[in-house]
């Protein structure tokens, strides 16, 4: 566990590259694990976990040796205390507007719902195996917590957000943003990006793509890490690809 949390924390410093994955058998993350992907970001945003599905996505991956980062499209204290019971390496909340909401959803992570991960004998505390004063002292050195900007509200408050107490970072989901048809559009979340880095350079910085063609010097002189959009669509592609090669074999 530590090792793959603290191979995680370097990679999301220097150029790590995940996954958003949305389905939900554990066999896919088996797969994962098995790939070149640095990590994965397991999607409840977007996907349709059950607590046990989720579980055993987070499991498998971890089985194999890649990290796990849980993404919530809000920030609910007991859906954001089930990933820490549950043991992932680290959790993005997205749609996040105002710093003094994230403040306060950060100092849950970074306190009570460390208390009651050891309390319940979850997987995170090795059901009670690590003392708690070494769960603690662990979880707040490993656990990676990440706010996600995505909304128009969130441009011109990331920078007093990114200085949340305990946050290592932030993430710009690209998507989401491009679909409000902000003002300045993209560019203008790119603008952001670059001020908030220069805020706190020591932080971590995301950056969601669906074609890494598109990946500007610009935006990449500002990033630290990048998630592929996703597990479904790669797949979708990739059998495409595979059946149009297959095709060309047989006579129109």
């Amino acid at each position: 566990m530590l090792a793959r949390r603290a191979r995680l924390r370097a990679t999301l410093a220097k150029g790590g590259c995940g996954v958003f994955a949305r389905l939900r058998t554990s066999e896919a993350y088996e797969a994962l694990a098995e790939s070149t992907a640095d990590f994965v970001v397991i999607d409840h945003e977007h996907g349709s976990f059950s607590p046990g599905e989720l579980s055993a996505c987070v499991l498998a991956a971890q089985a194999g040796g890649l990290a796990v980062i849980i993404r919530f499209g809000t920030d609910d204290l007991s859906l954001l205390q089930q990933a820490v019971t549950i043991g992932t390496d680290g959790i993005i909340v997205a749609h996040c507007n105002d710093p003094v909401r994230v403040l306060d959803w950060v100092k849950f992570l970074r306190g009570r719902a460390l208390e009651r991960a050891w309390a319940g004998a979850g997987r995170a505390s090795a059901r009670r195996a690590i003392p708690w004063s070494e769960f603690r002292k662990m979880m707040h050195r490993d656990l990676v917590v990440i706010a996600q900007i995505d909304e128009p509200e969130g441009l011109g408050r990331s920078c007093d957000i990114v200085q949340v107490p305990s946050l290592d970072g932030l993430f710009y989901g690209t998507i989401g943003f491009a679909l409000a048809d902000a003002k300045g559009g993209v560019e203008a979340l790119n603008a952001d990006l670059a001020d908030a880095r220069a805020q706190r350079p020591d932080a971590i910085f995301g950056y969601s793509i669906a074609d890494p063609h598109r990946l500007s010097d610009d935006v990449l002189k500002n990033i630290t890490f990048a998630v592929s959009d996703s597990d479904i669509g790669l797949l979708q592609r990739a059998v495409s690809e595979q059946i149009h090669l297959l095709k060309g074999f047989f006579p129109t």
